[in-house]
């Protein structure tokens, strides 16, 4: 699964897919064909073909937030739906978090399961694995945003290498 923070304005909240039709969506969609998770490298609209393997991309927060920057009301009303999609993910093995929000996010997720990592700081690939066999292995990454992708924070290769990890531990 790769969490996002919420749907942009011009992206997944205008397409219905997210990271569809925006900045940071040219860059993970790129990387996730590069890596073998999806069937082409672009997504431009919900029926342009794109179809995905062994991921699930979701957003914490399910409506575009004003300011494109969400609060912690809506991440508490959409924290349900998070939670729906997540247990039908069956086979989830590894979550990616986009950003330190999305991380946050599913901090408080596993904390609801009884498993609290409260002190499990947000870093670009770094992994924290659970001791619960239940709970997927939790890995954060710099948000593919047009601002982190301009100045180098995070750069394509980056991506490609933590989907590269992921796809080894999925095995």
């Amino acid at each position: 699964m790769i969490l996002g923070m919420a749907p942009g304005a011009h992206g997944g909240n205008r397409t219905g897919r997210p990271f569809t039709g925006d900045g940071g969506g040219h860059a993970l969609f790129q990387s996730l064909y590069d890596t073998g998770f999806s069937t082409q490298a672009e997504s431009h609209h919900i029926d342009d073909g794109l179809r995905l393997k062994d991921v699930y991309i979701s957003n914490a927060v399910k409506c575009c937030p004003p300011k494109n920057k969400p609060v912690a009301a809506e991440y508490e009303e959409c924290k349900p739906f998070l939670e729906q999609e997540i247990k039908r993910l069956q086979q989830l093995q590894v979550i990616v978090a986009l950003g330190g929000e999305a991380f946050a996010q599913m901090k408080k997720y596993y904390k609801s399961l009884g498993k609290d990592i409260s002190k499990v700081a947000f870093a670009h690939n770094a992994s924290y694995f659970t001791d619960t066999p239940t709970l997927p292995t939790l890995v954060g990454c710099y948000h593919p945003s047009q601002y982190n992708l301009n100045t180098k924070r995070l750069t394509p290769k980056m991506l490609r290498d933590i989907l590269y990890e992921v796809k080894e531990k999925i095995k």
